[in-house]
């Protein structure tokens, strides 16, 4: 199993992905999620649009209607226009009705959002499933509005006709059940969403058709995994773990989000990339709040999935704003996460558990090839620990991930040493006796 990965070209790729995704005007539904699994499809090949048509039931919740937005504008007394949906998408509160209607500053206060520790932003809120509409401004603007006649104007419409669109890819050589999803919905926010979309395009692009198998999932936000999990149940039951990737681009260190059980080979994969790697990462319990790991790890389907974050959900002073933008991205930062969401799909891929062909005692590793011919020296190679602790610990009951964790080894070498002690002969996987003397 190859481990090198080109953190050069990592960091290259997503920032092009971020810079050319971030004016998309994206939802949990709409054209705009079309036109950036679209345009991703340039970096991973492989990736299908699905639709899941509007209306369509998902467990316990149904597929909205698709929102279809063409314009919005609001207009003050003197005709100057206060916000324009062409200026930024967050302008207005995401699946808003249309509206076309002239009113008072009273009447229209309700419907207009701001933020007053933040006055220079622009907030992001969203009414998914409640109607309403509204317009988002910066709180200095707000505070400068004069009484007055407005015209709201928002052209959009809720159309049952329409569908919920995600992306999936699979990559990689082998059976792809281990997944890496990222959210798609979020408009013009660099680091909450953009940065998990970008970091999820880069590591598909180095896996290529060769490396090791992966399932990535481009999902609006909440309803698109549900819509994943009900359209591809059996599927589901038979991936062994993921990881969601968001908010990793900002300045904060990486962060663990640890799986509803807590003891899984997710979290202990988890672990071990970050020791490879010289990471100090920081680590969070499971909370059922959060991005789609809540979805794929419900009691329904209980599947080992984390999340890979630097600063969590509303955990930065920029989060849910216009000031979660492009200058906030670190090409440096994106490329680490990229890595280590590439190692933690390299090692899931080689992880196994071995048995030894003839426990009884130390293999005579020497006369496979495998061992030093020159005795007593004061270091033992690397290589040659890690076949000794691969050839101890080859007795059914333990991984490849727990060799690498109690040897303190490189995982790198534990799956080299494995590699070469099956070859030889000295072990092979656990199982594949007992299923060949049954169907010998």
């Amino acid at each position: 199993m190859d481990f090198t990965f080109d953190r050069d070209r990592a960091a290259a790729v997503a920032s092009e992905v971020i810079r050319s995704l971030f004016p998309t005007r994206r939802s949990i539904t709409g054209a705009g999620n079309r036109e950036a699994l679209t345009w991703l499809h340039r970096h991973v090949p492989s990736l299908r649009i699905e639709e899941v048509p509007s209306g369509t039931e998902a467990f316990d919740w149904t597929i909205p209607p698709e929102w279809k937005i063409r314009g919005a504008r609001l207009t003050g007394p003197d005709g100057e226009v206060v916000v324009d949906l062409e200026h930024s998408p967050l302008h207005v509160v995401g699946y808003s009705e249309g509206v076309d209607t002239e009113l008072d500053l009273e009447e229209l206060l309700p419907h207009l959002h701001s933020l007053p520790e933040r006055p220079d932003a622009i907030p992001y809120r969203t009414s998914y499933y409640q109607r309403t509409w509204g317009f988002c401004l910066p709180h200095s603007r707000l505070m400068a509005l004069r009484p007055g006649r407005y015209h709201a104007w928002i052209d959009a419409e809720h159309d049952d006709g329409g569908s919920l669109s995600y992306g999936e890819a699979v990559v990689g050589s082998g059976t792809a059940d281990v997944i890496l999803s990222a959210h798609i919905c979020h408009p013009a926010q660099a680091n909450d969403n953009l940065s998990g979309m970008a970091v999820l395009t880069a590591v598909c692009e180095q896996i290529g058709p060769v490396g090791p198998p992966l399932r990535a999932l481009y999902l609006p936000g909440g309803i698109g995994s549900l819509a994943w999990l009900s359209r591809n149940e059996a599927e589901a039951h038979r991936v062994r773990g993921g990881l969601t990737l968001a908010c990793l681009g900002d300045p904060a260190g990486l962060s663990f989000k640890r799986t509803r059980r807590g003891t899984t080979l997710v979290d202990r994969v988890g672990d071990l990339v970050a020791r490879d790697m010289g990471v100090e990462l920081g680590h969070v319990a499971f909370d059922p709040y959060g991005f789609d790991e809540r979805n794929f790890s419900s009691p329904g389907f209980d599947l080992p999935f984390g999340s890979l974050t630097r600063s969590p959900h509303g955990g930065y002073p920029e989060y849910h704003s216009s000031d979660d933008s492009i200058d906030l991205m670190d090409a440096d930062r994106l490329a680490e996460a990229a890595e280590f969401a590439y190692r933690f799909v390299a090692v899931m891929a080689a992880n196994r558990t071995l048995v030894r062909t003839e426990p009884r005692g130390e293999p005579q590793l020497g006369k496979r090839g495998l061992y030093g011919a020159v005795g007593g020296l004061r270091s033992r190679p690397r290589f040659e620990s890690a076949l000794l602790w691969v050839a101890n610990l080859a007795d059914g009951e333990h991984d490849l991930v727990d060799v690498a964790l109690r040897s303190s080894l490189p995982f790198s070498d534990v799956a080299e040493a494995a590699d070469a002690l099956t070859e030889a002969g000295v072990t092979q996987e656990a199982g594949q006796a007992d299923s060949h003397s049954t169907s010998g």
